[in-house]
């Protein structure tokens, strides 16, 4: 399982409490790409999903991509996945689990981007960058749960900040 973060020096994962109010709970992935895209305090400009078994990544404005991932640099964590279950909570399906999880391993990825790129090249993500969607796919950008989602992502970015605060003033970068 994996998980991806800024902060650079988790030793244990705790459970915590999401932002729609789900938890407490780890969240992991068994798709390192998937990690990746948790790397980044852009989320919010950025669809992402698995379609079919492989990571998909939609830009949902022009420049989105490396506005999001170009010189972003943090950790893929990689965790043991036997506490891990696959959940279905109100906004989505999810691996989580509600046990301290110490870290098997720290993967440090010094540009997201090229990451991504890689994974593209190897055949293990498919990007599509605005206004191209995937066959079939569409977003509804004045759906009441996009302007929740949207107002979910504000509150976030500013846990965001506060979360590399906290990590700066405990000398956990």
């Amino acid at each position: 399982m994996y998980h991806g973060s800024i902060c650079a020096s988790i030793e244990f994962m705790e459970p915590r409490i999401d932002g729609f109010g789900d938890g407490p709970f780890v969240f992991a992935t068994p798709n390192f790409v998937s990690a990746l895209r948790y790397i980044t305090p852009h989320k919010n400009i950025l669809c992402f999903g698995i379609i079919a078994g492989k990571a998909v990544l939609i830009e949902r404005n022009k420049g989105a991509f490396q506005k999001a991932y170009k010189n972003i640099s943090g950790i893929v964590y990689e965790l043991p996945g036997n506490t891990f279950k696959l959940t279905k909570l109100s906004h989505g399906t999810y691996y989580l689990s509600q046990e301290r999880v110490q870290v098997a391993r720290k993967i440090e990825i010094t540009d997201v981007w090229q990451k991504l790129l890689q994974a593209k090249e190897k055949g293990l993500l498919d990007m599509y960058e605005y206004p191209y969607l995937p066959e079939n796919y569409t977003i509804n950008y004045k759906s009441g749960f996009e302007k929740i989602i949207r107002k979910f992502l504000i509150k976030t970015s500013k846990l965001q900040q506060f979360y590399r605060n906290f990590c700066k003033k405990h000398d956990m970068n």
